[in-house]
């Protein structure tokens, strides 16, 4: 019964248009769990075999199939008229929402370290206790103009990817798409293709980074994982089919 549990999605969706996004949003996930006895439950409801891939319903006559892939792996169900596909555990909206709140925190804190503190520090004189305090933080040893324009290109690139979430997260819904892709919609998808493309400079910067002693050892760690949190933003976009103009 285990190679049933698992975690489903309707297949009534969009799956190469940005539209997809709105799954995430919806919360069309099944999750699929087990009893002792040989028991399906599927949204509290429970199901008990009749063969080897058909349920029925426990109370009614309802019934759940389930289909295999070329593997052997169950892969899809079918419940009435509506199909589903198997997630894989990075593919369920949990997972999704704890990578949102992953990109908010470490991308969030890189934004405003990297690009906010410094326009700041241009209109603020700080006291002679912070400036003491900034002198100790990991990134102030051994800092170049080549380490200091990699901070800043990790700033932008953050700053960039947070806007392009909070956008998408706030106004991307099936209203703004009725009636196609609006104008607006269409100029913030730029942002995570410049996103990307600063993330590869990242990924360069950073290993230059460890090979050049910028910063002390825990400095470079930090920037590996921002840079690292970016990758997985760059995935995270082509996952949902934002990354370019996919309307």
């Amino acid at each position: 019964m285990a190679q049933f549990e698992g975690t489903y999605r309707t297949l009534r969706h969009a799956h190469r248009t940005l539209d997809k996004w709105l799954e995430l949003s919806l919360r069309r996930d099944l999750r699929i769990t087990r009893e002792p006895g040989g028991l399906l439950v599927i949204d509290d409801t429970r199901y008990v075999p009749i063969e080897p891939l058909v349920f029925r319903e426990l109370y009614d006559d309802s019934y759940v199939t389930f289909g295999r892939d070329a593997g052997g792996d169950i892969d899809f169900m079918f419940r009435g008229t509506v199909a589903y596909e198997r997630l894989r555990w990075y593919e369920t909206a949990q997972n999704q929402r704890r990578l949102v709140i992953l990109f908010s925190v470490v991308l969030g804190c890189a934004a405003l370290a990297w690009v906010l503190a410094p326009l700041v520090s241009l209109v603020w004189h700080a006291p002679v206790w912070v400036r003491r305090l900034l002198a100790r933080q990991p990134f102030a040893a051994h800092d170049t103009g080549p380490a200091r324009a990699a901070r800043t290109v990790a700033g932008v690139t953050a700053t960039l990817d947070m806007a392009f979430l909070a956008i998408v997260g706030s106004a991307l819904d099936g209203a703004a798409i009725r009636h196609g892709v609006p104008l607006w919609l269409t100029a913030t998808l730029a942002l995570p293709l410049l996103g990307a493309a600063l993330t590869t400079g990242m990924a360069t910067l950073s290993v230059a980074a460890w090979v050049r002693g910028w910063w002390t050892a825990t400095g470079r760690s930090i920037y590996s994982f921002v840079t690292l949190v970016a990758v997985l933003f760059v995935w995270f976009t082509a996952y949902w089919n934002l990354l370019g103009f996919r309307s």
